[in-house]
């Protein structure tokens, strides 16, 4: 007997359920907060066609983003440390963070 194999999902996906009243949910992340842990986002319909259209109206909602700053030329070194300080800092671990310090100016 062949065995299958489960497909796995991609990160951020979410995962489906049905709740006790016959309700089908999805929760997926939505992002992350100032600590570092995930967000959750929690969508319910009464069948899973309108479901399936509230995710994907809450995925192209999400999708649009807003520039807020104007473009500017950075340099590498000044390009990273935006990133660092924007992005990176509450994503990874203290003994990375340690690392990277080092090489900051």
């Amino acid at each position: 007997m062949a065995k299958t194999r489960i497909k796995k999902r991609i990160n951020g996906e979410g995962y489906f359920f049905t709740g006790s009243d016959g309700r089908k949910y999805w929760r997926g992340t939505c992002g992350y907060d100032t600590k570092g842990k995930q967000k959750f986002k929690e969508i319910s319909r009464k069948t899973q066609k309108e479901l399936l259209l509230a995710i994907e109206n809450y995925k192209n909602e999400a999708n649009k983003t807003t520039v807020l700053e104007t473009v500017k030329e950075y340099t590498v070194s000044e390009w990273l440390d935006y990133w660092y300080n924007n992005y990176a800092i509450n994503k990874v671990k203290e003994a990375t963070r340690a690392i990277l310090l080092l090489f900051q100016r």
